[in-house]
């Protein structure tokens, strides 16, 4: 067992490759930097992180240090704003539902004595593939009806690819009773099995467009699509949204979107619909599809025209959701933002706790210069075994040897024995 022992370490010694500790902040170790804009007044502020910076940093950003002219570490928090969705539903009581042949049906609602506020309504209904306007009013006695929806639109699409929205958005309201009209005309009127009513608060985030162009379309008679691929100029930058302007009218298309940074290997994004409906009887349109954050230099966007003709594209507009970063400012120093040290790992500052104490809106927005490389920066060398791959190999042939003889020792040892 003693033996064995010492064998197993031995060649745990020759495979292990320890790694050097050092300090997170080295001015030899971040290849680039860019200079803050001074400031004559004490405060936190903050900076907002731009194209440049975003090219040369990991997803999350790990790699990023406010450093003051004396090369001190400033503590500072990545501030990312979220929307955020508080929604609380309800189920009124639905009653006097019934339909007129050849034109609509209907349903009411009654939110109580006591009634609450509501701005959103999602119809039950186990009915597929089917378009339908529908218009929503609001009374308190059931006499006197005001309009709160005239142009709301449901759908299902239950065929080569499945899409479906029974939800209507309207303005907020406190009315006991609510009238739900389903515009069918020549349609059968749909099912409705139940509705329910939601009061939805909305935070948005801040969102910014980013600069992109269409850098090619072609059209995929296999999968009977159009392929768009936008370039955003460099890789990096977060985006989550895209708006396809289209002078067409009456279509309804399913977007699928990918990323790539090679426009080689593609990465699934998410995927959604947009439609624009102008009859007599209905207009409606969406032009926006949101998917999973990324941070691609390249889109590839795929409309599926099934057997339809394509529809024109003036252009797409690319949405994303900025980073900036908090910190406390003193006009005394200069600052400089050092970025690019991919081996850095993410800061753990008091800000972090202090945050949910501190203001951080309406602060003063400072600019930044432009990138620089840092004359201290020092490349990485790789490790040994790729700068050296013949001392490697040579070590493994040893260890084989080295291995081997101690096997054949150990086995005339037993034969001895006689075991």
């Amino acid at each position: 067992m003693t033996r064995i022992f010492k064998l197993s370490l031995f060649l745990g010694l020759i495979f292990l490759i320890g790694s050097i500790a050092h300090a997170d902040f080295k001015l030899t170790d971040w290849p680039y930097f860019k200079e803050i804009e001074p400031l004559n007044k004490e405060g936190y502020v903050e900076v907002t992180i731009d194209k440049e910076i975003y090219e040369q940093t990991t997803d999350k950003l790990e790699n990023l240090r406010v450093i003051n002219e004396e090369k001190n570490e400033i503590p500072f928090k990545l501030l990312v704003e979220r929307s955020s969705t508080k929604e609380t539903a309800y189920s009124p009581k639905l009653f006097n539902l019934s339909f007129i042949p050849e034109s609509h049906s209907l349903f009411m609602l009654d939110l109580g004595e006591r009634g609450f506020f509501n701005n959103r309504l999602t119809i039950n209904t186990p009915n597929i593939n089917f378009s339908r306007k529908v218009e929503i009013e609001g009374s308190d006695d059931r006499k006197v009806w005001y309009k709160i929806k005239s142009e709301g639109y449901i759908f299902d699409v239950s065929q080569e690819y499945k899409a479906r929205h029974t939800t209507l958005n309207y303005p907020e309201n406190h009315y006991r009773y609510l009238k739900v009209i389903i515009w069918g005309y020549n349609e059968k009127p749909l099912k409705i099995t139940g509705a329910k009513l939601y009061r939805r608060v909305v935070k948005k985030a801040k969102k910014v467009l980013l600069s992109a162009k269409i850098i090619e379309r072609k059209e995929d008679p296999e999968l009977k699509a159009t392929q768009l691929y936008l370039d955003f100029g460099s890789k990096g930058q977060p985006s989550h949204r895209i708006e396809i302007i289209s002078p067409n009218k009456n279509y309804h298309r399913r977007i699928e979107i990918a990323g790539s940074n090679d426009r080689e290997e593609w990465f699934s994004l998410g995927s959604g619909y947009i439609f624009n409906y102008d009859t007599e009887k209905f207009k409606a349109k969406d032009r926006d599809v949101s998917y999973r954050e990324g941070r691609y230099q390249f889109l590839k966007i795929t409309i599926f025209n099934y057997d339809n003709q394509p529809i024109d594209i003036d252009n797409i507009k690319a949405y994303g959701i900025p980073r900036r970063l908090f910190y406390h400012y003193d006009p005394t120093h200069r600052y400089f933002l050092y970025y690019g040290n991919q081996e850095a790992k993410a800061p753990r500052y008091d800000i972090e706790q202090l945050l949910p104490y501190l203001t951080t809106k309406g602060l003063a927005v400072l600019t930044i210069g432009k990138e620089r490389k840092n004359p201290d920066y020092i490349p990485k060398r790789g490790p040994w075994t790729e700068e050296k791959p013949y001392l490697l190999w040579g070590i493994i042939i040893i260890a084989i040897l080295v291995l081997a003889f101690l096997i054949l020792k150990l086995t005339k040892q037993v034969k001895g024995k006689g075991v």
